[in-house]
């Protein structure tokens, strides 16, 4: 009888600790993820975190340079609004971060990514890419800022119009844009890593082209994932995928 109690007892008991762990995983798959990690899925997320980090880097590095010397807040509206081209690079930093939220909200959706909210980051972000490019320009390094440009908005920008036409092979079209994107931080990279490697004018200039490089690696990260989970939908046919 003590045996058969024993027995019981344990058999019991192990189903109490089967059902405990099956309720955990059960719970665990329908509680919803916390605000950080919805904020860190998809590419929206690291081009928003790259594009937060060059805003910043370089209104950091200003206020560093004229530390002790200058106004703070004369620094940072100098970094800012100071010029032609710092009002056209903030601009289209700002633009950039709209389009980075876009892709993020397109990366919410339950059942994979959302192509709709992916076109309109495709189109913002081109748009954001034309402002950089002229900012650029007016910096300086017209060669490669026009090179590299021009690639980012024509990438972004086909990526945006394409599901507005029905066209043969069309996947291969996207993933044709998409690279076009990739390649276009090509030449950049390139540039500031010679920066680096010539020492700069000044010891923070060194410093915001590294921090711009991990920014841009970011970007690069972003990309991909935009290149690997992107779909074309044609936008008179709702259930029409390729």
């Amino acid at each position: 009888m003590d045996e058969n109690h024993h027995v019981i007892l344990v058999t019991s008991q192990g189903r109490r600790h089967n059902d405990r762990c099956a309720t955990a995983r059960k719970r665990s798959k329908t509680t919803p993820p916390s605000w950080f990690k919805r904020r860190c899925r998809g590419p929206g997320a690291l081009y928003n975190i790259g594009n937060l980090l060059a805003l910043l880097s370089g209104v950091i590095v200003q206020i560093g340079g004229v530390w002790g010397q200058s106004n703070v807040s004369v620094a940072i509206r100098e970094n800012l609004i100071g010029s032609p081209a710092s009002v056209w690079l903030t601009g289209s930093m700002l633009i950039f971060l709209i389009s980075g939220e876009l892709y993020h909200r397109s990366w919410q959706r339950r059942g994979g990514p959302d192509p709709r909210l992916i076109q309109l980051g495709d189109l913002v972000s081109g748009i954001a890419a034309v402002a950089l490019t002229v900012a650029l320009v007016w910096l300086g390094d017209a060669a490669i800022a026009l090179f590299a440009g021009l690639l980012l908005a024509g990438g972004k920008l086909g990526s945006a119009v394409l599901p507005t036409f029905d066209l043969p092979r069309q996947g291969l079209a996207e993933r044709v844009f998409r690279s076009t994107v990739l390649a276009s931080r090509v030449p950049s990279i390139i540039a500031l890593a010679v920066t680096i490697v010539r020492g700069g004018d000044a010891p923070q200039e060194v410093i915001l082209s590294a921090i711009i490089i991990l920014c841009f690696f970011l970007w690069l990260w972003a990309d991909l994932l935009l290149l690997w989970n992107g779909r074309v939908v044609l936008m008179d046919r709702n259930n029409s995928e390729r």
